[in-house]
């Protein structure tokens, strides 16, 4: 018989997998939109009379979210890059040590980028882009996702 506990923590795995999902999704239409979009500017330039204008903005707004979505998704199984990794250590004080101070390093520069990234979206709300007309917060929205995915996954990691 399970517990009330298990059924919560099932929803939550449940609810992680679907977000994963989602990532996916995203990291993979933009990476779709970032090559169609690229290959539609190359093949309006040199065929059609008049290039389409809107490729190199769909091109940029699809690479800042593969990029930042992506991130997300690769600091979820933790293998972002390093320039040192503290388990590496072999003194076990010291290894302990190191790795809350790293941690407590990644949660100052996440909060830091998050409240950035949340700043520079209300500004650019009423900021729209340059041919689609779209908010240029849109720029902004997947750095903020960046940024709250890792430090909640981060954190639940412990």
């Amino acid at each position: 018989m399970s517990s009330p506990g298990d059924i919560g923590a099932g929803r939550f795995e449940h609810l992680a997998g679907l977000v994963r999902r989602i990532e996916w999704a995203i990291v993979l239409g933009s990476l779709a939109l970032v090559v169609g979009s690229v290959l539609w500017g190359v093949l309006t330039r040199y065929v059609s009379p008049r290039p389409a204008a809107w490729t190199g903005e769909v091109a940029s707004i699809a690479f800042c979210w593969l990029g930042f979505v992506g991130a997300t998704l690769i600091f979820r199984g933790d293998h972002h890059p390093r320039i040192f990794d503290p388990g590496a250590v072999g003194v076990p004080a010291l290894r302990s040590a190191m790795l809350v101070l790293g941690g407590v390093v990644q949660i100052a520069v996440l909060v830091a980028v998050g409240i950035l990234a949340l700043k520079q979206i209300g500004i650019n709300m009423a900021n729209p882009t340059a041919v689609l007309r779209l908010p240029g917060a849109i720029y902004y929205l997947p750095i903020a996702w960046f940024s709250a995915a890792s430090l909640l996954r981060l954190t639940l990691r412990g």
